[in-house]
């Protein structure tokens, strides 16, 4: 569908102005939905114009660009709830990660004074160590 569309130099009447099919991809959903409306009225005319189901060139081509704007939307919608989806799991990680710390510190704040000092004289040894 693209192939053909840049074979045909095909170009979009948008609210930002007349653009190539790469340029689509930067436009806001608002004005790809203004350009889509536009389109699809067009094509809806030009298709209820015609007595005998051959289309002309234009009517394929005008549906060509309807396409291409159906899968640029369909394909930011999906982009989009994928970006949503890694936002969630990264949020839901680090709140796993906090709980994880907190458990770690339940741990050592439970344990006893013996296992404490034993804890803190094992540390002072290997820093005896280490700087020696």
């Amino acid at each position: 569908m693209f192939e053909k569309a840049v074979r045909l130099k095909l170009r979009f009447d948008t609210p930002k102005g007349r653009v190539g099919v790469e340029d689509l991809w930067d436009l806001s959903r608002e004005d790809l939905t203004t350009t889509f409306k536009s389109l699809n009225t067009q094509l809806k005319d030009a298709q209820e114009d015609v007595l005998f189901e051959t289309r002309s060139v234009g009517n394929k081509e005008l549906a060509l660009k309807v396409d291409i704007l159906k899968h640029i939307a369909a394909t930011q919608v999906t982009e989009a709830d994928a970006t949503k989806a890694a936002k969630a799991r990264r949020e839901q990680r680090q709140t796993l990660l906090g709980l994880k710390a907190q458990k770690e510190q339940n741990k050592v704040a439970n344990l006893s004074e013996e296992e404490l000092d034993q804890m803190i004289a094992q540390l002072d040894a290997e820093e005896g160590a280490t700087s020696a």
